[in-house]
């Protein structure tokens, strides 16, 4: 059968609506959500996208690194806007083995676990994965896992079928599947939140799978290689993704699973705790102190705050008194 016209071509809008059609047939969904749909949503918001090709160049993928072997552990962190991807440098010389970060930001429409899905995607794609999972609480309220026993029934359906691929990339909704517990008091001290998680056992589990990513290399010779040096060649690769809001959460989940921290975090922190143990000199008694041991009271020449009288708006006088007593 001859076409009426030899050279037409579908349009990347076209091919995403037949793709789209044939997700809802056969009910191939990722989230809540056919791909496809939100690979359109995202044309209809920006003309620009015309091919495949343009899309992907919105966002990095995961290429191979010199001296360098990932992790398969990735968190995304939306509170902060970022991406960490943990690695581990190989000294070319001394064979030595550090973990690293690999640091990317998100883009200003990435906000949510549905707007990161094609960012994901692509992140699969290029790691050429068989298996792309997510597991959120949309897919527990679709398998009725309301339950416990349900829940963990259906994680563990989900995480088995991921081990039976050579290449998997699971991904996690932690605030939808865990939750955090808000409760606010008074007391001598002042006003006070507690915080704590609501599904703890849920919480171990999903530590303990994060935990248990890797990707596994061996190395052969390349024989067309003059130098004859040695390749890497990649046998398995099981990545999980954490995607975390909650900034609570994602301190108490990255100190649980030890999960390497930047360079520029480190010293942010250590810059911190220089600030915090260096004295301050009190304009008023000339006195020093530390700023985490300002109680009402010690300063020996005033007892609350100093404000400046010619100051229209009646600003506190000498911000190192201002922190050290209280009115």
């Amino acid at each position: 059968m001859q076409r009426m016209k030899p050279r037409y071509q579908l349009d990347y809008r076209t091919m995403l609506q037949l793709a789209d059609t044939t997700a809802r047939q056969y009910r191939i969904v990722i989230g809540s959500e056919m791909l496809p749909t939100l690979l359109l949503r995202v044309a209809d918001s920006d003309s620009s996208f015309e091919n495949n090709q343009e899309s992907v160049a919105r966002f990095n993928d995961l290429p191979n690194k010199k001296d360098s072997l990932y992790t398969g552990k990735i968190i995304i962190n939306l509170h902060m806007r970022r991406i960490d991807v943990e690695a581990i440098n190989i000294h070319p010389i001394t064979s030595e083995r550090e973990k690293v970060v690999y640091l990317d930001f998100l883009s200003d429409s990435e906000t949510n676990m549905q707007e990161l899905l094609e960012r994901l995607t692509i992140y699969g794609n290029s790691r050429n994965v068989q298996l792309f999972q997510l597991i959120d609480l949309n897919l527990l309220s679709a398998e009725s896992a309301y339950g416990e026993k349900e829940k963990f029934e259906t994680l563990k359906e989900r995480l088995d079928e991921c081990a039976a691929y050579r290449r998997s990339m699971i991904v996690y909704d932690l605030d939808s599947l865990i939750g955090v517990n808000r409760s606010e008091g008074n007391s001598s001290m002042g006003r006070s939140t507690n915080l704590s998680l609501i599904n703890h056992n849920v919480y171990t589990y999903i530590k303990d799978k994060f935990q248990s990513a890797y990707i596994q290399s061996s190395t052969s010779n390349n024989n067309n290689d003059e130098n004859d040096n040695k390749d890497a060649i990649v046998n398995e690769e099981k990545w999980s993704v954490m995607v975390i809001r909650d900034p609570f959460l994602l301190r108490q989940f990255c100190d649980d699973v030890a999960f390497t921290r930047s360079i520029r975090e480190i010293e942010e922190e250590e810059a911190e705790m220089r600030r915090a143990d260096q004295p301050v000199r009190c304009v008023q008694c000339s006195d020093y102190y530390l700023v985490q041991d300002s109680k009402m009271g010690v300063c020996v020449h005033h007892d609350g705050f100093v404000y400046d009288n010619h100051s229209v708006t009646l600003a506190q006088w000498g911000s190192a008194c201002c922190n050290r007593t209280a009115t």
